[in-house]
């Protein structure tokens, strides 16, 4: 299995298994997928996310919102295809996770995926309030800045 399957799948599986286990109800849950867009996340990468976002597309029949970010979020949308995908804005600031999880902590999010290099805050200014969250390291050397990450972390 090629390199770019196999992250498909673990993603993916992961989903799953919190499926399995109950997290995300019979309803249509409501999935938003943060894409750190900051400086240090090259091009590559930022499409590799894209990539995967799209995976989760296909694989469920959740409300998938993309909160694209860096030191704050720049915008948000819905995707439902690939028709939806918007090309990566031109702003490249630090990395914050916080305006991520405000943002969040204000609407009804079952889960919140997070695809970033990991380099951040060191403690959340906002911690996540009745969702779960999976943290999707990319990069060489992945690892998450964070001292309490509150919820899974996985290598892409």
């Amino acid at each position: 299995m090629d390199t770019k399957k196999r992250r498909c799948v673990v993603i993916v599986v992961s989903l799953s298994v919190w499926n399995c286990l109950g997290t995300l109800r019979q309803h249509k849950a409501n999935v938003w997928v943060a894409l750190d867009m900051s400086g240090s996340i090259t091009d590559v990468e930022f499409t590799n996310a894209l990539e995967q976002v799209l995976q989760i597309v296909h694989a469920y029949n959740h409300r998938i919102t993309v909160v694209e970010c860096d030191n704050e979020v720049r915008r948000t949308y819905s995707m439902e295809s690939v028709k939806d995908v918007k090309p990566r804005l031109d702003v490249r600031g630090a990395t914050a996770f916080t305006p991520v999880f405000s943002l969040a902590n204000q609407n009804r999010v079952d889960l919140l995926v997070y695809f970033t290099d990991g380099k951040g805050e060191e403690r959340l200014r906002e911690a996540p309030r009745g969702y779960k969250v999976l943290w999707v390291l990319t990069g060489e050397n992945p690892q998450l800045s964070l001292h309490t990450p509150y919820g899974l972390v996985r290598e892409l």
